[in-house]
């Protein structure tokens, strides 16, 4: 007998300029890491210390220790201890295991989830693409591959 596997729900939400919303303003239980913008590439999931420079509009700039969670081709998601406000420029400083590879990029979205901080979805900038090569998180992980194990497996038995 064959399982079928479900796929997590699709959500749109736009994001709010100037502030981070609370996890409980999001529409997807049990995924807690996951953003609600839509995401046209995949993901991998990843591990890593790193410092920031944040381009606040109408402030100085300031460097702040973030954790990089997912990173795709030209996006990312980063923890923070305090709120990123909408439209703040990054760059990627440096991190446990290399450079940062000169990423830089906005923040389009910011979520609060009590207990564990402040999540910032960022863009890449034009011209400004992601790659291994280039930059390797510590802890790189595709979840593509679990599931083709587990498609494998459903398909099996």
């Amino acid at each position: 007998m064959h399982r079928k596997l479900a796929s997590p729900p699709s959500v749109s939400i736009p994001p709010v300029a100037g502030h981070c919303r609370k996890r409980s303003q999001r529409t997807m239980p049990g995924f807690p890491h996951a953003a609600p913008l839509p995401r046209p590439e995949p993901r991998l999931l990843c591990s890593d210390l790193l410092t920031v420079r944040l381009d606040e509009p109408g402030a100085r700039e300031r460097e702040i220790p973030g954790i990089l969670e997912e990173i795709a081709a030209h996006s990312a998601s980063l923890q923070f201890e305090e709120p990123i406000a909408v439209g703040t420029g990054v760059r990627f400083l440096s991190t446990e295991s290399s450079e940062g590879g000169n990423l830089t990029g906005v923040v389009v979205e910011c979520l609060h989830q009590p207990r564990l901080g402040y999540f910032a979805e960022v863009r890449f900038s034009a011209g400004c693409t992601w790659s291994p090569k280039n930059f390797r998180p510590l802890h790189l992980f595709d979840p593509a591959e679990l599931l083709a194990v587990a498609w494998a497996t459903a398909a099996g038995s």
